[in-house]
């Protein structure tokens, strides 16, 4: 917003391409200060044919993080709302009953490991020694997610939504997603010590990192704990918290030794690592 002296002002593109500007007549300027973000409508034209702006919302400083994230999300049209028909079906949603036709896979410490922040906890894993003979060294490694299926189902006003998004968009101080917060950070979240619908892998990998087999699963489970990618790293280097003093010999140190011979697997491959600054 173009603040204009003696009242009302001007409102230009955050694109710059778009060689255009909207009018705003005094009383029509809200609260927006000279250089501010703002969202606005489109009033009728006025008699001499121009169309003119009203501004909705202040939205304060442009170069503010947060608002270059809102300024991607309407320069684009991403949908930042979900229709009321996709919510009300989400919430009509039953939570998850156990059946038998699932792999049980309970009784296994899988962790969720994700940002301090993270309110979704999508995957977990858990790694344990091979005690076969002929695979000395090697390791079993599990990965589950959550069984989004199970909830979504094709031909719903949620599969269609998610079809119409076709992905999450993540922003440093926001999300977009592709599913309401129902689904995203309640039933599909494989939250501690809760059971969940899941779809898991269980691969079978030897001393050198080489997989030898795999096996994919419709399966149950029940996260052993939520960790922060801090919390595990602090854990392996000695410093170990209240949490995570029974996880260690279970869950935490088999999963640092599937992964130091998944390494020696990748580094045999010598793959292209590119090591860049964030």
């Amino acid at each position: 917003f173009r603040k204009r002296k003696g009242g009302g002002g001007t409102i230009e593109p955050v694109n710059r391409k778009e060689l255009r500007a909207w009018q705003v007549r005094a009383g029509n300027e809200g609260d927006a200060k000279d250089g501010d973000l703002v969202r606005f409508d489109l009033s009728a034209k006025h008699r001499q044919s121009v169309t003119e702006a009203r501004v909705l919302e202040s939205l304060g400083n442009p170069d503010d993080q947060r608002k270059i994230s809102l300024i991607a999300v309407h320069a684009h049209g991403l949908p930042d709302d979900f229709p009321a028909s996709v919510i009300a079906e989400s919430e009509a949603l039953s939570p998850f009953a156990t059946d038998d036709s699932r792999t049980d896979l309970r009784n296994i410490p899988l962790l969720t490991i994700d940002p301090i922040d993270a309110r979704d906890h999508d995957d977990a894993v858990y790694a344990e020694p091979d005690t076969d003979p002929k695979n000395r060294g090697g390791h079993i490694v599990v990965v589950a997610i959550a069984d989004v299926a199970h909830y979504v189902r094709t031909g719903t006003r949620l599969d269609k939504e998610a079809r119409l998004r076709g992905n999450s968009v993540y922003f440093p101080d926001r999300v977009v997603p592709m599913l309401p917060e129902r689904i995203s950070n309640d039933l599909c979240s494989l939250r501690e010590l809760e059971e969940r619908p899941c779809l898991a892998v269980r691969m079978v990998f030897d001393a050198q990192g080489k997989k030898r087999r795999h096996t994919f699963l419709r399966a149950v489970m029940k996260s052993a704990a939520k960790l922060s990618y801090q919390e595990a790293q602090a854990a392996i280097d000695g410093d170990v918290s209240e949490k995570c003093a029974p996880l260690m010999q279970r869950a935490l140190l088999p999963l640092w030794e599937a992964y130091r011979a998944l390494s020696r697997g990748r580094d045999a491959r010598q793959p292209l690592d590119l090591d860049l600054p964030e």
